[in-house]
């Protein structure tokens, strides 16, 4: 039976005077397919969000999440406050995106786990890949809040450039011999699979819509890209 209990929206649920609105351009799986947007504001739906995003990597080749987070100005307060807001992708035949608010979850929640036995699986585990653009200061972050040792995290900003220069190296052999054009025309097609794989992730990343609140965001420009 399917699981709605998470997927209510979430300007339904956070006031403008507590929470910006979190919004997402058109995500879609590498089918064509829209992927489904789940909010997740207590610790029970975030455990049923975290089993989602396990579920859909058992449908991926590669164990890779998209990760993204929002932290506030004022992290003084309960356990895990500082971050208002974690941004989960999956990209796949079963992809998903899971967002879950730290900040919402009852005041017990945060005293006893601070997060969900399945988001700890995924950012501990060293199988799991998570990737998207500050990756690391996501990692460090969630270190620092909920004192979750966090492994495989990768910036995909360095990642993408470093792909693009072999992209590039591998059609300079087209100026030589027709064996090595084809070993460059190899490289260029392996190279720009990942290299889009990892563009979907930079280019949809949440938007943000500021509200009253004491919220710091930096939105990603082109230049960073």
């Amino acid at each position: 039976m399917e699981n709605t209990r998470f997927e209510q929206p979430a300007e339904e649920r956070l006031t403008p005077e507590t929470a910006p609105k979190l919004s997402y351009r058109e995500y879609r799986n590498p089918g064509g397919d829209l992927i489904p947007l789940f909010h997740c504001s207590s610790l029970e739906a975030a455990e049923d969000g975290g089993q989602q995003l396990l579920q859909a990597l058992e449908h991926c080749e590669q164990q890779v999440v998209g990760v993204d987070c929002i932290r506030l100005v004022d992290g003084a307060g309960k356990s895990g406050a500082a971050i208002a807001s974690m941004q989960f992708a999956v990209l796949g035949p079963k992809g998903c995106i899971i967002i879950i608010h730290p900040f919402l979850f009852p005041a017990k929640d945060n005293d006893t786990a601070g997060l969900p036995r399945s988001i700890i699986t995924i950012f501990s585990s060293s199988e799991i890949l998570k990737v998207g653009h500050g990756a690391l200061e996501i990692g460090d972050s969630i270190h620092e809040c909920f004192g979750i040792e966090g492994h495989a995290f990768f910036e995909l900003g360095h990642t993408h450039s470093r792909i693009q220069e072999k992209t590039l190296l591998a059609h300079g052999y087209h100026d030589t011999n027709a064996q090595a054009q084809s070993v460059g025309t190899c490289q260029t097609m392996a190279w720009g699979g990942v290299d889009e794989l990892i563009f979907s992730y930079l280019a949809k990343r949440l938007d943000r819509d500021m509200r009253k609140g004491p919220w710091h965001t930096v939105p990603m420009t082109e230049e960073m890209m």
